[in-house]
């Protein structure tokens, strides 16, 4: 099949014509996506290629790609890899977010590299979902960038970090594997980079001409806190610490842990009614 056309860059508007262009490449992809899933609904089946899509309309943007989450993914010899598809239809690029890359083979893992995709490890969800843990030294030798991700497990990147360290050295059984400032440079490195290219903005830095973006913990350590040990408090401090103050480009977003201009009680309430209507409608499918 030919890769995706696209008729108009950087408009979203063109989504309907762009739709009609790819109408047969669609139609192929929506039933790969059943051959290799026959557990999901359809209307699951339409969201992955809608996100597959949407996020490509324009060469601008930044698909995120799941990639490698469970061996269901892999196991079917007679398609075509996962990764040589997603190159050969232009989806895996600089750009690109690649989530998980758990169950790749080494080819798979050269080929991502060359790709210059960045990887969104995900420990948390992997570890819930009993999926296996991403082979980070695999990934970073072939020059893939490891940034740090939760798959919507939680909101808490604190605890990512965490659980970041402790899956690599249970998985191994090696207590030297992802060590403190591997597991901190992902998220404060990787991930501000990858930021700073989607927002055309330097992000993740405290320095003239960067945005104003910064947390302020309450936090009050009992053992010296330098330069140096930053990491360690991070993992070993911090998860008991709460974040008190939240500036984003320059303007208090969060204020003694109180958003201004917002009441986060009718937020929560209204999540709660929408959370059960939507578990009603789950059970009727």
């Amino acid at each position: 099949m030919p890769p995706f056309l696209c008729p108009a860059q950087n408009n979203p508007a063109s989504a309907s014509e762009y739709l009609e262009l790819n109408r047969e490449e669609l139609l192929w992809v929506f039933a790969e996506v059943r051959q290799q899933f026959p557990h999901l609904h359809a209307g699951g089946v339409q969201v992955v290629v809608q996100r597959l899509v949407v996020k490509q309309l324009a060469d601008g943007t930044f698909p995120g790609v799941h990639e490698g989450h469970n061996r269901l993914e892999v196991a079917d010899g007679a398609m075509e890899p996962l990764v040589e598809r997603l190159i050969k239809r232009q989806v895996l690029k600089p750009k690109t977010i690649a989530a998980h890359c758990i169950h790749l083979d080494d080819a798979a893992i050269r080929l991502l590299g060359e790709s210059g995709a960045t990887v969104a490890h995900n420990p948390q969800s992997n570890a819930n979902n009993a999926v296996g843990v991403a082979p980070l030294g695999k990934l970073r030798l072939a020059g893939s960038p490891i940034g740090l991700g939760t798959d919507g497990y939680t909101h808490n990147m604190v605890s990512a970090i965490v659980t970041m360290t402790q899956v690599h050295k249970l998985a191994s059984g090696d207590p030297r594997k992802c060590g403190f400032a591997e597991a901190v440079y992902a998220p404060f490195e990787t991930n501000a980079v990858f930021a700073s290219q989607v927002f055309r903005a330097p992000l993740g830095r405290i320095a003239p001409g960067a945005l104003g973006d910064l947390v302020v913990w309450d936090y009050v350590p009992y053992t010296p806190l330098t330069g140096d040990n930053v990491p360690g408090h991070l993992i070993f401090g911090f998860p008991q610490a709460r974040a008190c103050t939240a500036i984003i480009d320059g303007k208090v977003v969060m204020r003694d842990g109180e958003f201004p201009g917002l009441d986060r009680r009718a937020i929560a309430a209204r999540g709660r009614d929408l959370a059960a209507k939507f578990w009603n409608r789950l059970g009727a499918l």
